[in-house]
């Protein structure tokens, strides 16, 4: 028996049909079979929207959240006849429905890595807790403390350097931390409300149906597509990190090239930076205007080798420093086998 909420649902999916022209296409009906044939969500949703007349970000954003909402409230014959919502109340939803076979990755995988577990501890709290945010918009000291205390990767937030405790005193000095608060904001699961930040309930609930491989697969994408990898690393007025994400179909291959070159061994960071250097026209150039490779190299570390790493895509080697001792430089680098299957999709 259909539940009211699902018939309000389809009627909003008729109305959607009429609005985007699809209804040459596409009927209830059709729908209907294609939710139960199609092995996972996104699927079933790119098969609609990519045949849809759409003419704005809104609008696109409409239609995915609706028929993500018709995939799972759609009664299922082998469920007796419930929607994946229904079965969900204290019930446990047959694996098959997230296999979510394209992906080449696990939830196990990704399970690993403590960026991805970090970034979902804080949804978790965000979603639990009333957070209290800066006139910036950042997050609260207050907030924040606990925040960093819950999170897998160690974060201090306070520092003694000779007789001196320096202190954090804003988010903006953690940008381990504004990173996962940008990415959520970027991916719509928090938004600003005044002086506090609060869960975006219905992106959320979309999100946690979801297997943890896509998630981190969505996390990932926001990322690689829409963070502006130069807020990060404004540094130099070539501005390497922009040219780097402007070109980053090229960076990927460059990654998977080296890697079938070397066979899935230790590739030279030093061989990787000329060559990024060479064929993107890279430099560095001093406020005397002489250029300096080696900072360049350690720009290129820092906005692709440290940020792969956080992905947990990238291994490092490092070696102490011939002219600075106290210091360890990057030397060789490999992909982890993560690292291999997301660029080899991307």
């Amino acid at each position: 028996m259909k539940s009211k909420t699902y018939r309000e649902v389809e009627e909003k999916v008729n109305q959607a049909l009429r609005y985007y022209e699809l209804t040459d296409q596409f009927n209830i009906s059709k729908l209907r079979r294609r939710v139960i044939q199609v092995k996972h969500p996104l699927d079933f949703v790119r098969e609609i929207v990519e045949k849809a007349r759409i003419e704005s970000k809104v609008e696109l954003e409409s239609l995915v959240n609706l028929l993500m909402e018709f995939w799972v409230r759609t009664p299922r014959p082998e469920l007796g006849n419930l929607s994946l919502m229904e079965k969900m109340k204290g019930r446990t939803i047959p694996s098959r429905y997230f296999a979510l076979q394209e992906l080449p990755y696990s939830s196990e995988e990704v399970e690993k890595v403590s960026f991805f577990r970090d970034f979902l501890t804080f949804l978790e709290y965000v979603e639990k807790n009333e957070v209290k945010l800066t006139q910036r918009g950042n997050l609260s000291l207050k907030d924040l403390r606990k925040i960093v205390d819950l999170f897998v990767v160690p974060i201090s937030m306070e520092e003694k350097v000779g007789e001196r405790i320096l202190r954090v005193r804003s988010e903006e000095e953690l940008p381990y931390v504004q990173k996962i608060h940008i990415l959520a904001k970027i991916m719509k699961l928090v938004r600003k409300r005044k002086s506090r930040l609060l869960i975006c309930k219905k992106s959320k609930k979309q999100f946690d149906l979801l297997p943890r491989n896509l998630q981190f697969q969505l996390l990932w994408s926001t990322y690689w597509h829409h963070l502006n990898w130069a807020y990060f690393h404004p540094y130099g007025k070539e501005n390497v990190a922009e040219i780097l994400q402007d070109n980053r179909d090229y960076v990927k291959e460059v990654f998977l090239d080296l890697n079938y070159k070397f066979k899935g061994s230790w590739v030279s960071f030093s061989y990787l930076s000329k060559k990024l250097e060479k064929d993107l026209n890279l430099t560095w150039y001093d406020a005397k205007g002489v250029n300096q490779p080696h900072i360049l190299y350690l720009e290129i570390e820092s906005v692709l080798i440290d940020e792969f790493k956080l992905f947990g895509l990238v291994e490092t080697k490092r070696e102490k420093d011939e002219k600075w001792l106290s210091l360890d430089r990057l030397v060789s680098f490999r992909l982890t086998s993560l690292g291999k299957k997301v660029l080899s999709i991307m």
